[in-house]
């Protein structure tokens, strides 16, 4: 969204970014489609860390996952992530948090990426900003590891928005979205400072 924003706008300036100056690279793994699929590779170490990796960057925020097992992407995570303390796997906890317990999404369930959750504020003044958001996964993990590792603000939070499909331009939007989606970037800002 508007992690690295610093353009000097007096109407953008209220969007200014957590990290600005911050370099960027994005990897899409999104697919052309209307049902907005992922196209997550096989081999995450090879196809999406490595990658990141060499291309200079040491925080790896990911607004992605599903399923609550502790699955390939998950052991992909753990083991690329083994020995890197040099970087940072930030991953979505999830939505799933009124279905109860033990809904963390893979891969944030992985041991050494960090988990977030989405806290209680951001859009109402009157939020409790000691409380998990009731759509946010409240963890733990299912072999009862703690999981979310931390909570972020992602509560009707302002990011960017591309244009619409077809359009022409070189700016974008801005749109407020909720969710552990929209707390993960915070998260990864914040480890850029």
């Amino acid at each position: 969204g508007l992690c690295a924003y610093e353009k000097n706008n007096a109407q953008m300036n209220a969007n200014r970014g957590m990290a600005s100056g911050a370099k960027i690279a994005f990897f899409d793994i999104g697919i052309n489609n209307k049902e907005q699929d992922l196209a997550i590779p096989d081999d995450l170490a090879a196809g999406v860390y490595s990658t990141a990796y060499t291309a200079g960057a040491r925080i790896h925020s990911n607004s992605w996952g599903g399923g609550y097992l502790y699955d390939a992407f998950t052991l992909a995570t753990d083991k690329y992530l083994y020995g890197k303390e040099d970087f940072l796997a930030i991953f979505a906890a999830g939505n799933s948090g009124s279905t109860g317990a033990y809904t963390v999404n893979s891969p944030a369930l992985s041991k050494n990426a960090l988990a977030v959750a989405c806290s209680n504020t951001g859009h109402s003044p009157s939020s409790n900003i000691d409380h998990i958001a009731s759509f946010s996964s409240h963890g733990p993990a299912l072999d009862g590891r703690i999981k979310p590792d931390i909570t972020a603000p992602g509560n009707y939070l302002s990011s960017a928005m591309a244009r619409a499909e077809g359009s022409i331009g070189s700016s974008c939007q801005i749109t407020s979205k909720s969710g552990t989606s929209m707390a993960t970037p915070v998260v990864a800002g914040t480890a850029g400072l």
